[in-house]
């Protein structure tokens, strides 16, 4: 067996690899050992996915809603303890669900709590823009779940074509950064985060940490020697507590998901008619703006 993004023997490996880390509260769309070789699973794992974790967005949603490492520990934020008089120190807190705790680089700052202070908590909602960590994130994600679709028997039609040259330029921006400085990718809000969904057939209601799927777009139709040929675009769609993330899998260009967006309304390809959204009633949170972060931390 060899790795798909090395291309090098992996039978030894023993990781596996999940397309979206568990982390981010993915438990069960992974690879099979071996597909992705322990050498390029570390590396995506330090380089791509802890870089990407540690940003202050990652480090925000994750500690909201609180979704635990790897090893069952909660996300440390920084927040900032404020007295009366509008005096301010750093601290770091977490939440498991049950229980809050909050950490002091000095003893004596503990009186901002008990003389009637407050704890300032920032709230991110959203990943910086053109993000390049993010950007090679989605393109890791995009090519191991185009392999982990080809095991499903209804898109086995494209288990041919993994190694062909149309995916080489997507394969290597993820692994080594190499064939273009940045590939653009779409990047909205389509639920928030929270929110439940009902499914209709058995009405129980649930929340979707993480959803993913392909779509493609007919350009035309060719007929050679007698043979019907589809010209298609393939994209990959992400969504992550509610915020869509959108890449090309063949080249560096979003501006075709762009156009069919306008086409459909701007209804995301993963909306599904047999679910129904019931929103979060603690949406209009009071944010935090990170001017004032900035001016905190003065």
């Amino acid at each position: 067996m060899n790795c798909i993004f090395c291309h090098n023997n992996s039978d030894n490996s023993k990781s596996i690899e999940h397309i979206v880390p568990e982390s981010l509260g993915n438990k069960h769309t992974v690879l099979w050992r071996g597909a992705v070789c322990d050498k390029c699973n570390n590396y995506f794992a330090t380089k791509i996915e802890k870089e990407l974790l540690q940003q202050p967005y990652f480090v925000s949603a994750r500690r909201r809603n609180i979704i635990k490492t790897k090893k069952g520990r909660s996300v440390q934020q920084e927040v900032f303890l404020v007295n009366k008089k509008g005096q301010h120190v750093p601290a770091m807190f977490d939440y498991d669900g049950h229980h809050g705790n909050i950490y002091l680089r000095d003893i004596k700052d503990v009186d901002s709590l008990i003389k009637g202070g407050r704890v300032v908590e920032p709230i991110i909602l959203e990943p910086e823009a053109n993000n390049y960590i993010l950007s090679r994130f989605l393109a890791k994600c995009a090519f191991e779940y185009l392999v982990y679709r080809t095991k499903e028997e209804n898109f086995c039609e494209f288990s041919e074509y993994l190694k062909d040259e149309q995916f080489e330029l997507l394969r290597k921006y993820a692994r080594y950064g190499e064939g273009c400085k940045f590939w653009p990718y779409s990047q909205r809000r389509i639920y928030g985060e929270g929110d439940q969904f009902k499914d209709l057939s058995s009405n129980k209601s649930y929340e979707r940490l993480n959803e993913m799927d392909f779509l493609s777009i007919e350009l035309d139709r060719k007929i050679e020697n007698g043979d019907e040929y589809l010209i298609l675009e393939l994209y990959y769609v992400l969504v992550i507590l509610g915020i869509e993330y959108v890449i090309h899998i063949g080249e560096p260009d979003i501006s075709g998901y762009h156009k069919w967006l306008q086409k459909n309304n701007y209804k995301s390809p993963v909306e599904s008619i047999e679910d129904i959204r019931i929103p979060n009633e603690y949406e209009d949170i009071p944010l935090i703006t990170e001017k004032l972060i900035r001016k905190l931390k003065k």
